[in-house]
């Protein structure tokens, strides 16, 4: 089965993920392809969810895609907490920016937002989060 770019972004993601874990496995013990069904802190995943524009000219396409990588951790209260949130948003911010054909050769990928939030799981259990926004970007077509 060929694969296809949405996948490959998503792989690309996956990838600067598992490098980075594998530098850094005291900040981020544990990644996952996908949303967990539970969350064991901190972690991060990439969601399924992938928002696409799309714009054609001379026979050629250009293809931009959305995906973000959800960084979850306990839910802060204190400065330290707060402190190695923002080390581990940075240090993944830099590992995107680091690998821009993570995706493949061809392609271009890159953090382009950041949004702090709250999510909730399980029996109401509040958690902090960073939402790191990936653009991926490609050309098909006549060369």
């Amino acid at each position: 089965m060929a694969t296809s770019f949405r996948q490959d972004l998503r792989a690309g993601c996956f990838s600067v993920l598992t490098t980075y874990q594998t530098a850094n496995p005291t900040l981020l013990p544990h990644i996952h392809r996908a949303p967990p069904e539970a969350f064991n802190t901190p972690c991060a995943y990439v969601e399924k969810t992938v928002n696409e524009t799309l714009s054609h000219t001379s026979g050629l396409r250009f293809r931009t895609c959305r995906v973000n990588v959800v960084i979850v951790n306990k839910l802060m209260d204190n400065d330290q907490a707060t402190v190695e949130q923002d080390v581990l948003v940075d240090g993944l911010l830099d590992a995107f920016t680091a690998a821009p054909n993570a995706a493949a050769a061809a392609t271009l990928i890159e953090p382009v937002a950041v949004t702090d939030t709250e999510i909730t799981a399980g029996e109401g259990v509040r958690y902090a989060a960073a939402v790191i926004t990936v653009e991926g970007s490609i050309q098909e077509g006549r060369a």
